[in-house]
């Protein structure tokens, strides 16, 4: 008796490779590659289809939807929960559907692809004295499609929040292959689509009867802390009842961050860009015990850093066995049981050589505190602070 699965699947490697521009990748060594991500999980998928144009990409999904068969959106598969791995088609992003289709300097404004490297668009757009805000550990290979669908912070998250802070609009495709562009929608907007005898229509007309009925309970439950990227964002959705600045009103684009590919497949993204600051200073307070730095990090948060990152003791010994960070962990005092390193940025050198050496002092006090060195000019604070981002991103390898 035949396995219907396998005739299931060989239909779709058929039908991809006669109307996907693009790779179809269903033998052993790709579904092999494909199975795992950063995380411990394992999934083999059924094949890999590596689209080369937008157009490809709502083909392949189109194809995929007509014969029920579940797909999982992958860019560089830096996820560390599974999320992009899948029994089913896996569509892969990163290769061909790299481009930064347009840049605005003037609006801080930047069109991309799903599979641009968030190091890609930062190294385009520094030039103008800009960059995108999230700056993730894994940012030389996080592709910006991935960051949308994790809503991913990063280090600097103090400052810039999370990507859903950052994404204008989005332009996807839904469950029923057909295509959309979410961004900021007034109430009479909101309202003027909801009318749409389609898909979109009824995703408008769904998502406003569901915030609507438990909105006291969204208000009440959702947790109001910095970093909560878990859920879908329907507290974003609740500021549609409220009077807010139309160029901040909410829209469904608010949950497709952070849905990781579970409500539509991104084929383009309008982000917003943030000035680059001319000035950063670094502040690093060593500890006698793990608790005593946690226990600090309450009172370097008043003077308003702009990241705070914690090394352990085993982090710190990891570097000091580098050679090239031999001279720059010389600085560290004996062999902490932690230490942070607290970052200030700004437009004026003064005014970060101030803030670090105002938590310097305040530091003085701290108990538990072995000592705490300011590294203002570039020569000692930039190893350092390359020292962690590297070590950060070793420990996701």
């Amino acid at each position: 008796m035949p396995d219907f699965r396998d005739l299931t699947y060989d239909a779709l490697r058929q039908n991809l490779s006669r109307h996907v521009d693009g790779e179809v990748r269903f033998d052993i060594g790709a579904r092999q590659i494909y199975s795992t991500d950063a995380s411990i999980y394992r999934i083999e998928p059924a094949g890999v289809v590596i689209p080369r144009t937008p157009d490809a990409l709502v083909a392949a999904v189109q194809i995929a939807l007509e014969m029920g068969v579940p797909i999982t959106a992958r860019g560089a598969g830096t996820s560390l929960s599974g999320q992009s791995i899948g029994a089913g088609l896996i569509v892969d992003c990163s290769k061909y559907l790299n481009r930064i289709i347009d840049v605005d300097a003037s609006a801080r404004i930047a069109r991309v692809q799903p599979g641009v490297v968030l190091d890609q668009l930062n190294h385009a757009v520094a030039g103008y004295g800009l960059q995108f805000g999230p700056d993730v550990a894994t940012s030389n290979r996080a592709n910006l499609g991935g960051m949308i669908g994790n809503n991913s912070a990063g280090a600097r998250s103090i400052v810039y929040g999370k990507t859903i802070d950052h994404v204008r609009k989005v332009r996807v495709i839904l469950a029923d292959g057909s295509v959309a562009e979410f961004g900021p929608v007034g109430a009479a907007e909101w309202d003027r689509r909801a009318e749409r005898n389609n898909l979109e229509g009824g995703i408008y007309r769904t998502v406003r009867h569901i915030v609507a009925e438990n909105i006291d309970e969204i208000r009440k439950r959702y947790p109001k802390i910095l970093r909560r990227v878990s859920g879908y964002n329907l507290d974003a959705l609740v500021a549609g009842h409220l009077d807010v600045d139309p160029a901040r009103r909410p829209g469904l684009k608010d949950l497709v961050v952070g849905s990781e590919g579970t409500l539509a497949i991104l084929t383009e993204a309008e982000l917003s860009l943030a000035p680059r600051p001319r000035s950063r200073g670094l502040l690093v307070p060593q500890f006698d015990s793990l608790t005593a730095a946690l226990d600090a990090l309450a009172a370097c948060l008043e003077y308003r850093p702009s990241a705070v990152e914690l090394m352990d003791q085993m982090l710190i010994d990891l570097a000091r066995e580098q050679r090239s960070l031999r001279e720059v962990m010389a600085s560290i005092t004996g062999r902490p049981a932690a230490l942070l390193m607290v970052e200030f940025s700004g437009e004026d050198d003064a005014e970060v050589s101030s803030r670090v050496h105002d938590l310097q002092r305040r530091m003085s006090g701290v108990r538990g505190l072995m000592s705490a060195t300011a590294a203002l000019e570039p020569a000692q604070r930039d190893p350092v602070g390359a020292d962690a981002e590297d070590l950060a991103r070793r420990s996701h390898e």
